[in-house]
């Protein structure tokens, strides 16, 4: 008698909650939906808006460049290097041979033979690089260069620091002799062995 009593308990039970989804179903539907878009945006979409609270004042953006090949028709100097876990400073000027610095547009590459990263640079005045290369009679007070690479957006490995000017139509690139290399870690910045 006992069994016959739990097996009506659950029936009723059963047929109570079917008629309170036949009653609900459309704010049930409603609730799944809005949860389950919110899971999907937090797992696949939230990144790009995260990064922006992560962003430190002053970093470089990442840039999709395609690059000419190397070549040798930029003089450029790397005055200064820094780097942290967070972020690799770099500090300089370069430009293209025979060109004025004026509307010039550098960044800074990090290449490695799996990937390549292109960060947009900002433009500092250097009146200095002007006076050094005075005989060549161009303007090159707007040649210098400061780039804050935010080391989250860099994977692990070994990078060959490249400098890209481009100039209206006329563009430039070339490897420097300096190399990042990140780990799980460190971040370090070493001179390439020849």
């Amino acid at each position: 008698m006992t069994n016959l009593h739990g097996f009506m308990g659950s029936t009723k039970l059963s047929a109570s909650v079917g008629k309170w989804l036949r009653g609900h179903w459309k704010p049930l539907l409603a609730h799944s939906l809005i949860l389950s878009g919110f899971l999907f945006y937090c797992v696949f979409l939230s990144s790009p808006l995260f990064d922006r609270f992560e962003a430190i004042d002053g970093e470089a953006r990442s840039q999709d460049v395609s690059l000419p090949t190397e070549s040798g028709s930029m003089t450029y100097c790397i005055d200064v290097l820094l780097v942290d876990t967070h972020i690799a400073e770099i500090r300089g000027w370069a430009f293209i041979d025979g060109q004025s610095s004026e509307n010039s547009q550098t960044s800074v590459v990090l290449k490695s033979d799996q990937r390549c990263y292109v960060f947009d640079a900002m433009t500092l005045l250097r009146m200095d690089v002007s006076a050094a290369y005075s005989s060549l009679n161009l303007n090159l007070d707007w040649s210098g260069l400061v780039c804050n690479v935010p080391m989250r957006g860099v994977k692990n490995g070994e990078y060959l620091l490249g400098i890209y000017v481009k100039n209206g139509d006329v563009e430039a690139f070339r490897c420097t002799d300096r190399v990042l290399v990140k780990s799980e870690s460190a971040v370090q910045w070493n001179i390439l062995e020849q």
